[in-house]
Parts: structure tokens; sequence; C-alpha cells
């Protein structure tokens, strides 16, 4: 088989510095400030609307068609709008 069909929730892919967690929210559930030091973050919604928050002060109404580029030293939280699915890409710097 050429492609593999990725579509569970966690960690899909862990290797060379690189890291795709796939996350389900629902609606009105946080994520809780965190961050990821050492890592370059792309956070892409695929379903639904979360308004993230970074450093807590800065916020980000992330839906469908954005992604949301930031240094992993940075801090995040989130507030799912509605009920979310969302990509996370790591990659190491």
């Amino acid at each position: 088989m050429i492609g593999k069909e990725l579509k569970d929730l966690g960690v899909l892919v862990e290797e060379n510095g690189f890291m795709l967690v796939k996350k389900a929210v629902s609606e009105g559930e946080e994520i809780p400030k965190h961050n990821h030091p050492g890592n370059n973050i792309f956070f892409t919604v695929v379903k639904g609307k979360i308004e993230i928050t970074l450093n807590d002060e800065e916020k980000h109404m992330m839906e469908p068609g954005k992604v949301l580029n930031f240094n992993g030293e940075n801090y995040i939280q989130g507030l799912a709008k509605e009920d979310t699915e969302i990509f996370i890409y790591l990659i190491g710097r």
C-alpha cells in the first residue's frame, strides 16, 4: 500500500522532529494552557470553531480555512465555540 489513511484521534505521526496530532473538542470544552518548547506550531481547524489565546493576551478565532503558526515557547489555550476537530503540526527547530 502506498498511502496510509490517518483518521484516529491523538498522535498520528511522530518521527524525525515532526509530530501530527488530531484532537476533537466539544462545544464549551477548554484546551488547558500549555506550551511546546523547541517546536514550531501549525494549528488548523478542519471542523467547527475555537477561540485560541496565546500568552494570555493574543486571541484568534480559528475556523476551517485558517492556519495559526507560532513558536512553541509561547503558551496556548483554547475554548471550543462549537464541536471542533483540529490538526496540530509540531515541527522541531
